[in-house]
């Protein structure tokens, strides 16, 4: 499902991380290992979730300060190189060199993306995910790189609304920070 995504990061121990789960009934907590492999500005995200799924999603457009994210493909690994190109197309060129029935693990997509010019970049993330009004989602991120760097946190406001997002968004005292995604962050955009 396409959605429209506002995010921040920042050090831990806020006080809006209280009011939003005081606020909020918390919807789902999870802990997992995610490796994003990206290049150029950050427009294009593949993700490998817990080392068995890889999928991709593309920023579509912004809205105000608002980004368009919609899913592009996922699949389930291992997998042949056929099957992650008909779950992924945009996949094919960082595949390429690989036979149709090679089959991948998450080792075997990295190396193939890396070879390309993709970096991989690891981190754990401790999720807590809260039902905002009209089925809107806040997320809180505790997030670890696994090179080494200090913990921080992400604060993001999602759904299919924008008008909706956007009074969330300034309801929670968020009018006056910058959005940045995932792989924007990554990259060392913002």
């Amino acid at each position: 499902m396409n959605r429209f995504e506002f995010r921040i990061f920042r050090d831990s121990g806020e006080e809006l991380d209280r009011r939003i789960a005081a606020r909020f009934p918390l919807r789902q907590r999870d802990r997992r290992r995610d490796t994003y492999l990206l290049a150029g500005s950050g427009q294009t995200a593949f993700k490998l979730r817990d080392g068995d799924t890889l999928d991709l999603k593309v920023r579509e457009s912004l809205c105000g300060v608002l980004e368009l994210w919609k899913p592009a493909g996922k699949i389930r690994l291992p997998a042949s190189r056929r099957e992650i190109l008909q779950a992924i197309p945009a996949a094919g060129p960082c595949l390429a060199d690989l036979a149709g029935d090679a089959t991948l693990d998450a080792g075997a997509v990295t190396a193939a993306f890396a070879a390309r010019g993709f970096r991989a970049i690891a981190l754990r993330k401790d999720r807590r995910q809260f039902e905002a009004p009209e089925g809107d989602g806040i997320e809180l991120v505790e997030i670890t790189m696994e090179s080494g760097t200090r913990p921080e946190v992400s604060i993001a406001l999602e759904g299919p609304d924008p008008e909706r997002l956007e009074r969330l968004r300034m309801d929670l005292g968020l009018g006056g920070m910058r959005n940045c995604s995932y792989p924007a962050r990554l990259l060392g955009h913002c």
